[in-house]
């Protein structure tokens, strides 16, 4: 090493702080020393954040150089949020729990923070907090304006636990794009004896956009509806993906059977493409026969 700052040496100078050779661990702690006056410095504690709080665990660890990076870490306030907020898996897992130890970010401009992060995890620290500590009506607020599917699922599992959701309440969250929390309203409907045919005789598919068309064909998968109705929804359908994903999805339900799916592309005059069928028969859960069989080849060529 050198005693010019060269953030490429900087990994290297963190694992010498737990050498077994106490030579090598003074030299590190001199080089960090003089490096720490760096402007980039505090940066890259929190870009190597991940081997510092190994660092931290271990018994040979100079505490003096790990005292002054975290020090330098916790004065990198931008740094911390974007890690924080912008990063997914590990990396900002383990900032958050020494965001909490050591108290970097007070609590409530943390919980914020939280909220809107990338990681699910992290932003699980904010959904335990509201909770335990937010009224009913809050979390309905938050459950309907919600963009992130556990978030959504677990508050409707909270308030449908607390039997605070009426029928219109179930019926909004049937309509969701997450297929998890469909499946959790259509269980909840079909508790309370909710009449679906009634429900689909009122409201029909005219005037529904594209997206509002993708989630009535999965409720048609969902209640195992006439096959006919679901296959006019696909073909009002534009996207082609949308329709084949639906296909696969019927298929891994046993709504239709690979027969039915191939016939549907066959008389569609579809051409398909060799991923698409193998996706298919991925999503089938039986061996094909020998007429299934043939007719899956002949598409294939």
């Amino acid at each position: 090493m050198v005693g010019n700052f060269e953030p490429e040496l900087f990994p290297h100078l963190l694992n010498r702080l737990s050498d077994y050779v106490l030579i090598n661990r003074q030299l590190a702690v001199d080089h960090l020393l003089r490096w720490s006056g760096d402007p980039e410095f505090s940066k890259l504690c929190v870009l190597h954040f991940l081997e510092i709080a190994t660092l931290a665990k271990r018994e040979r660890t100079d505490q003096t150089a790990l005292n002054l990076i975290l020090e330098k870490i916790a004065k990198n306030q931008k740094g911390l949020r974007n890690t924080l907020t912008q990063q997914q898996g590990q990396l900002p897992r383990v900032l958050l729990n020494f965001i909490i130890e050591y108290q970097w970010i007070e609590n409530s401009q943390l919980l914020e923070l939280c909220k809107t992060a990338k990681d699910q995890k992290v932003r699980g620290y904010w959904l335990a907090d509201i909770i335990l500590k937010q009224p009913n009506h809050e979390l309905m607020a938050e459950l309907k304006q919600t963009d992130f599917r556990e978030v959504k699922y677990r508050l409707f599992d909270v308030l449908y636990r607390r039997n605070v959701l009426d029928n219109n309440d179930l019926v909004e969250l049937w309509h969701s794009r997450f297929l998890s929390v469909m499946d959790y309203a259509y269980f909840a409907l079909r508790q309370n004896n909710f009449d679906f045919a009634l429900y689909f005789s009122r409201y029909g598919t005219q005037g529904l956009t594209q997206s509002q068309l993708r989630i009535r064909a999965y409720q048609y998968v969902m209640i195992k509806a006439d096959i006919k109705e679901f296959y006019k929804i696909l073909n009002e359908l534009t996207d082609q993906r949308a329709v084949h994903a639906l296909m696969c999805h019927a298929l891994r339900q046993q709504y239709i059977q690979m027969k039915d799916y191939l016939n549907f592309y066959q008389e569609n005059g579809t051409n398909l493409e060799a991923y698409l069928l193998a996706k298919a028969r991925k999503s089938y859960a039986h061996a094909l026969n020998l007429d299934e069989l043939s007719h899956y080849l002949n598409l294939h060529k």
